[in-house]
């Protein structure tokens, strides 16, 4: 089955199985190694990716369901602005998630950015409940993401003040 479907902001064409799952185009036919497959039940947060951008399990989805959509891998999103910006938060604040559950994270962390929920404790903690690993304190987890939240908001605030005062 061919498919054509964009690929870290690349168009892509490729004949595959209808089996195959995601994260295994994407592993064994793209070498794209950062984002792992685990549990196989969308449940860990480990094999995540942006499709469409929105946050998905990519070992839950056939990779004939990315055909005409849009993927960004982990690979793809390190080359962003905000990842930067994420992750110097993370270094800053000493959070050093495991490279399992690093990308459920941070992608976590954008869906939520690019949301219209408040910034409480309760809907960000809602909105990083698919991450299950130990490695790092879930405390602290919560205040980096709040502090990255905070942050890209007054920035994007600011961005708009400014283009307003230029009309």
């Amino acid at each position: 089955m061919i498919i054509r479907f964009k690929l870290n902001g690349e168009e892509k064409i490729i004949d595959i199985p209808a089996t195959k799952r995601a994260i295994d185009l994407l592993r064994e036919n793209f070498g794209l190694l950062k984002n792992k497959a685990s549990c196989y039940q969308g449940a860990c947060g480990n094999c995540s990716v942006l499709i469409d951008d929105r946050i998905v399990s990519s070992c839950s989805v056939l990779a004939f369901d990315l055909r005409g959509r849009s993927v960004v891998t982990a690979e793809g999103f390190m080359k962003t602005e905000e990842y930067q910006r994420i992750n110097h938060l993370f270094q800053k604040n000493q959070y050093d998630p495991c490279d399992f559950c690093r990308w459920g994270k941070i992608f976590a962390i954008h869906e939520f950015l690019h949301s219209e929920e408040r910034v409480d404790g309760s809907a960000l903690t809602h909105a990083l409940k698919g991450n299950q690993c130990n490695c790092t304190s879930p405390t602290l987890l919560l205040s980096v993401a709040e502090q990255i939240v905070e942050a890209e908001r007054k920035m994007n605030a600011g961005r708009q003040h400014e283009r307003s005062a230029r009309k």
